[in-house]
């Protein structure tokens, strides 16, 4: 037994072992997680997964407790943090498109980190774990409405609220963030179970999760607490995200765009459903006085310094996206038989004809004109 104790039934380290038992996870449930892949690897092993850093001068890594989101892709808790670049890294995954774990086909909720949808999943709510909010479009289909839950910190992190808005609007879901835990500052389910809450108050969470103006409305009505220059990064945020969520079809379309520029594919498969969880326009409207009045500046500053940044923000995005689509309509049309050519001139045309560059069938031979030399050579 690698744990030392012949009455334990694990393949993982004694360190690893107590570790999962200290975030809160029973002798059985770890059991469960060894099902699903977690284990304890080598340093060498790390370093055949592809799971390393660049120092400068070596590819560096450590042993430690492999967390298995995807058959591609995979995360080790470091036994000892490396640092490089003057960063410093507790959780370390491969140079590779990142992926989500779903431990079932039909998952309930998503969160962020292996062991945190780990917990509520063997404990009967099966929930998906990305690795970064920024992920979400790139690793959670589209359409799929599952909501989204996050760590309690959340609130206090405008880039974070980004990444979740965003992320909702790309999966037509909802969000709510864990309640805040005295003892635990920025905690996830691991945190909110060893805290006394039940499978049952973390279903309340899924149910009462808020559509995105809802989130971000509650969002702004905790701004209080926070110091000057907070709330003028969350302002701005805000004030992006109140043009998001009243024209989410347009975002969305962006949000595509961006996928397919990248070559990025996401685990699972989409609905085609069309965004559902916008605002009105005048909800929208109303949503942005919120954020004026709780970002403490006044109407005309708030306009001249926020406002108008994020509604000319908006107005490119739209303008990105339909000089996308014009250009996929555009593209469409060339496919299209003209009636003057048959079937088989127009496919050479599509194939060989480059606009500056004719191309001809000429003796048995595809040939391209020399404008230098005055001929059609061989090509």
């Amino acid at each position: 037994m690698a744990t030392g104790d012949s009455s334990i039934s694990t393949a993982l380290e004694l360190e690893h072992y107590q570790h999962l038992l200290g975030e809160g996870f029973t002798a059985d449930e770890i059991t469960e997680l060894e099902a699903y892949g977690c284990e304890s690897v080598t340093r060498t092993q790390a370093l055949k997964l592809g799971i390393k850093k660049w120092n400068g001068s070596r590819h560096i890594s450590d042993g430690g407790l492999y967390f298995p989101f995807h058959q591609e892709y995979g995360q080790i808790r470091l036994n000892t943090p490396i640092e490089t670049d003057g960063k410093k890294f507790k959780y370390l995954g491969p140079s590779k498109p990142v992926k989500a774990w779903f431990p079932q086909t039909k998952v309930h909720a998503i969160t962020e980190g292996w062991k945190d949808a780990a917990m509520p999943t063997v404990r009967g709510i099966p929930t998906a774990a990305i690795v970064g909010v920024d992920n979400i479009i790139y690793s959670i289909p589209e359409s799929c409405e599952t909501p989204i839950i996050f760590d309690s910190d959340g609130w206090k992190n405008p880039q974070v609220v980004r990444g979740l808005v965003i992320g909702a609007l790309w999966t037509n879901g909802r969000i709510n963030l864990f309640p805040e835990m005295p003892d635990y500052p920025t905690g996830g389910a691991c945190e909110f179970f060893k805290s006394g809450n039940s499978i049952a108050d973390y279903q309340a969470l899924i149910d009462s999760a808020m559509k995105p103006g809802e989130f971000i409305k509650a969002w702004v009505q905790r701004w209080s607490d926070f110091d000057e220059i907070l709330k003028a990064e969350c302002a701005r945020v805000a004030a992006e995200l109140s043009h998001f969520v009243q024209s989410p079809g347009t975002y969305r379309k962006r949000l595509e765009n961006k996928v397919s520029d990248k070559l990025q594919t996401w685990s699972g498969k989409g609905l085609d459903v069309p965004p559902k969880n916008g605002i009105s326009k005048a909800a929208a409207a109303g949503l942005r006085v919120a954020i004026q009045k709780a970002s403490g500046l006044n109407q005309r500053i708030f306009d001249r310094e926020i406002g108008r940044d994020a509604e000319m923000k908006m107005l490119s995005i739209s303008r990105e996206v339909d000089r996308k689509e014009v250009a996929e309509s555009e593209d469409a049309k060339r496919f299209v038989l003209p009636p003057r050519l048959n079937p088989e001139e127009h496919i050479f045309n599509l194939a060989f004809n480059v606009p500056g560059k004719p191309v001809k069938v000429i003796d048995h031979a595809f040939r391209e004109y020399n404008s230098e030399y005055g001929y059609w050579q061989s090509i």
